[in-house]
């Protein structure tokens, strides 16, 4: 099963490469050619150290140009693999962030409460770079075998005695490898999941400055980090000393080989030159000339020529050298298998809850009537939040929540958009079953108004035309005007053009407020869901902004949740809920005098002590 998951993983990443197929080929085809370059080399080096050595030095700077002609093409061809291969590197890797963000982005709220942002970045970042190295791996995973072949091939052929000493070396290489990298994968995921802590970490403290200093906490977190980072730096380090053992592991017993092959090589040169020296007064005692003494000559010559032993030793390093390669292939591919985990289980094999029914459909005229039948949900399974809702809501009403923490209001609000889908019971729209309406034609006739104000880094005019896609400069005055911010927006230098900073930060927490009721508003919502929404306002300007929300709310449907029950007076229904549960519903003044759960809301307020809603 396990094998299974890995196959289809890795298909899934090589899926990634199929767009760049025709770039990818030209630069495995180039890969392939300068593989096979070195052995031309091997051979014009043998043909220049045996001319140079029995003194016959005709054509050899024929055999010089030819070294210079391979070694030239080897440099172009490697040029061109590389800027062929790094262009569909980076192509691949911004592809893989693309799906990563568009599958992130479609993931339910629930799945965001239980991830840490720095996680999710550091699998944006860190994982898709060593997943994006993808065409070259495939490159290696080419040129270094037709490399090793190729050297293969000129060792037989050159001196099978030595050839016996480096097969007996491969073994020994391939065992290092295989033990050194055995754990890699391993120590790999082990060294991710530290780093995305640590991302975690530094996102979690650099966006809350304001916390950190407000408790003198600047020593704590420094300590935290310095702790965060130290094991991060450990976890690397297991893995970079398992991965450093490979190189001169393989390099020692290269070394090892090579002292072996010299000492053998320097007695078959000697028993070379011996012959040579009687074979040819031999061959001249016969009156052998010209091609035919040639022949004679090699047929009785034994041992190695210096051009041979040289074409060996050249060939053994490059050997060695493709070896090496495919050992460091291997601990990457291995670092590589650890980044695909963690991006499948993190992000890519997380399926969200929300999905669109196949027979879903877009919304035509929308009145704005809600509907709650019997709905069940809950966070887990052993707390249900809300407990058989059952509620009607008429188009163009406005109809308050109110309750103690916990009760379940934001959790009954987040269902009318969506977020959440109830695990018994419906909600409907219209009378239409919200399972069967796409989200996205659903979520466009709705705007919300949270609880916590999130702004974009940006100006105030592309914060408020955030809602509302090519809206217009009077589109946005007006929604602004309604959230009572233009005012203040028009004392600032720059008007609307002026920048709100990271996360509205340059804003106070009102005006950033009246921002994200202004983004609401310019969309002209037909449900307008309101989740203690001027909870940041003075008591004059959210009576300014709730007499404008009131202005046009006959042409929409307003669910407001309230902590302040002064501002929901002139609801047309107030729902009161308990542990989860509708217990009282009604206008202000009826709940008021029925003296219920509400009626006592009302008075604590009122005596001041603050009791939660």
């Amino acid at each position: 099963m396990k094998q299974k998951i890995e196959t289809s993983r890795l298909k899934s990443l090589l899926g990634f490469l199929k767009p760049y197929r025709g770039k990818l080929t030209v630069g495995l085809v180039a890969a392939a050619i300068a593989g096979a370059i070195p052995g031309g080399v091997a051979a014009a080096v043998k043909e220049f150290a045996d001319r140079s050595g029995s003194g016959n030095i005709s054509g050899i700077y024929v055999v010089a140009g030819a070294i210079v002609g391979l070694y030239t093409v080897l440099v172009l061809l490697r040029y061109m693999q590389g800027t062929v291969l790094a262009e569909v590197s980076l192509r691949v890797g911004n592809d893989l962030r693309r799906t990563l963000y568009s599958h992130l982005l479609r993931m339910p709220l629930t799945y965001f409460d239980t991830q840490r942002t720095g996680n999710l970045m550091s699998t944006m970042t860190t994982d898709v770079a060593k997943l994006q190295n993808a065409a070259n791996w495939v490159k290696d995973s080419i040129a270094l075998p037709i490399t090793a072949v190729t050297m293969s091939v000129i060792l037989v052929r050159t001196s099978p005695k030595l050839v016996l000493i480096t097969v007996a070396v491969v073994p020994l290489m391939a065992l290092a490898i295989q033990q050194i990298t055995r754990r890699l994968r391993a120590l790999s995921q082990t060294a991710q999941g530290k780093q995305a802590e640590l991302n975690a970490l530094m996102d979690e403290t650099l966006s809350s400055p304001r916390v950190i200093k407000a408790f003198a906490a600047e020593e704590r977190e420094l300590n935290r980090f310095a702790k965060v980072a130290d094991g991060a730096i450990h976890a690397q380090m297991r893995g970079i000393r398992r991965s450093a053992l490979l190189g001169p592991s393989v390099d020692w017993i290269g070394s090892v080989a090579m002292a072996v092959i010299l000492v053998i090589g320097a007695q078959e040169i000697a028993l070379h030159t011996s012959d040579m020296q009687r074979v040819t007064k031999e061959a001249a005692a016969a009156g052998l000339l010209g091609p035919a003494r040639d022949t004679w000559v090699a047929a009785r010559v034994r041992g190695l020529s210096i051009g041979g032993f040289l074409q060996f030793v050249f060939a053994a390093n490059e050997l060695s050298r493709a070896i090496g390669g495919m050992g460091a292939l291997r601990g990457a591919l291995l670092d590589m298998f650890g980044a695909v985990d963690r991006i499948h289980e993190e992000v890519l094999d997380v399926h969200p809850e929300i999905a669109d029914d196949p027979d879903a459909i877009e919304l035509g005229d929308v009145k704005g009537a809600l509907t709650l039948e019997d709905v069940t949900y809950g966070y887990t399974l052993e707390t249900p939040v809300l407990c058989g809702v059952t509620l009607d809501i008429q188009p163009g009403e406005t109809v308050a929540f109110v309750g103690a923490t916990g009760s379940g209001k934001s959790t009954l609000v987040d269902l009318i958009p969506r977020f959440i889908d109830p695990w018994t019971g419906c909600v409907k729209l219209d009378g239409m079953d919200l399972r069967k309406i796409k989200q996205g034609s659903l979520r466009a006739v709705m705007a919300i108004v949270p609880q916590k104000t999130v702004l974009f880094a940006g100006t105030i005019f592309e914060n408020i035309a955030y809602g509302k896609p090519g809206a217009t400069p009077d589109d946005v005055e007006l929604a602004a005007r309604a959230a009572g911010a233009h005012g203040f927006v028009m004392s600032k230098p720059d008007g609307y053009a002026t920048l709100v900073g990271e996360r509205g930060a340059m804003l106070s927490g009102g005006q950033a407020q009246r921002i994200a009721i202004a983004r609401a508003l310019v969309c002209k919502p037909h449900v307008l869901i309101l989740d203690e929404a001027t909870s940041a306002l003075d008591s004059g300007t959210e009576a300014a902004v709730q007499d404008a929300i009131r202005a046009g709310s006959h042409d929409r449907t307003t669910l407001v949740v309230a902590h302040r029950l002064s501002t929901i007076v002139d609801a047309d229904r107030i729902v009161v809920m308990q542990a989860g549960s509708i217990v009282e519903i009604g206008t202000h003044d009826v709940l008021v005098a029925s003296g219920g759960v509400y009626a006592r809301l009302v008075e604590s307020q009122l005596r001041g002590e603050g009791g939660e809603s």
